[in-house]
């Protein structure tokens, strides 16, 4: 009976490693498809933005607007998930700071109500420099029409499109600044290996590059609030 139960025993635990194994293959595999899958979608997200910016001036694509932005949904949704804590950009920001800076392209934006919302969400302590410096231009392109709009008629009586995007969402945008803003040192910590990269401690510089960007954004939205009025 001794032997018949060790045995048993055995077998027992030679199948849960057999299981343990399997599993841990399939894991490996799901592992391996969705680091293929992340490639194949930063390659499409990169390729797209290089036909959008290529065409733009030839083509009207906002009849796509509305397919292609339902295509990418998922990723746009978790795309403030994305940058926590990323050194650079991802290739979606990358795809919407495209846009975001070509007139013609700008209608595109206003095929999703989910695209300018996840961007601003994307404003946050844990946001490092490069990625904030995207996100920034991006912001930057919609308040400047693609850089067609300059300070002196920020406000005039006929609205740019990208201008309309920023108003249609201009209070989430100012609290995501605000809390931002509230975790000055948190930020300064996060960036402290990227700006310190290649310097010593005493040569590092002590101005994050952004910040002559993003105080000219709160001018130009504390301008476009008050048009508003």
């Amino acid at each position: 009976c001794e032997q018949t139960e060790r045995a048993l025993v055995v077998s027992i635990t030679n199948q849960e490693l057999k299981m343990k194994a399997a599993d841990d293959k399939c894991a490996g595999i799901d592992l391996e498809g969705n680091s293929r899958m992340g490639r194949i979608r930063t390659l499409s997200f990169l390729r797209l933005s290089d036909l959008l910016t290529k065409f733009a001036s030839s083509v009207d694509f906002s009849d796509q607007g509305q397919r292609m932005w339902k295509s990418m949904s998922s990723s746009v949704i978790a795309l403030p998930n994305t940058v926590v804590n990323a050194e650079n950009p991802p290739s979606l920001l990358q795809l919407i700071e495209s846009i975001a800076l070509h007139q013609r392209l700008i209608p595109l934006l206003h095929e999703s109500d989910e695209v300018v919302v996840a961007v601003f969400k994307c404003i946050a302590g844990t946001t490092r420099m490069k990625v904030m410096n995207t996100v920034l231009r991006i912001i930057d392109g919609l308040l400047t029409d693609g850089g067609t709009v300059n300070d002196a008629n920020v406000s005039d009586d006929k609205q740019p499109m990208g201008q309309a995007l920023v108003l249609q969402h201009i209070h989430m945008l100012i609290a995501q600044f605000t809390d931002r803003l509230t975790k000055d040192s948190q930020i300064a910590n996060l960036d402290e290996d990227v700006v310190g990269r290649g310097f010593s401690n005493k040569a590092a510089p002590k101005q994050n590059p952004t910040e002559g960007l993003q105080l000219n954004i709160l001018c130009r939205v504390t301008e476009l609030l008050a048009s508003a009025g």
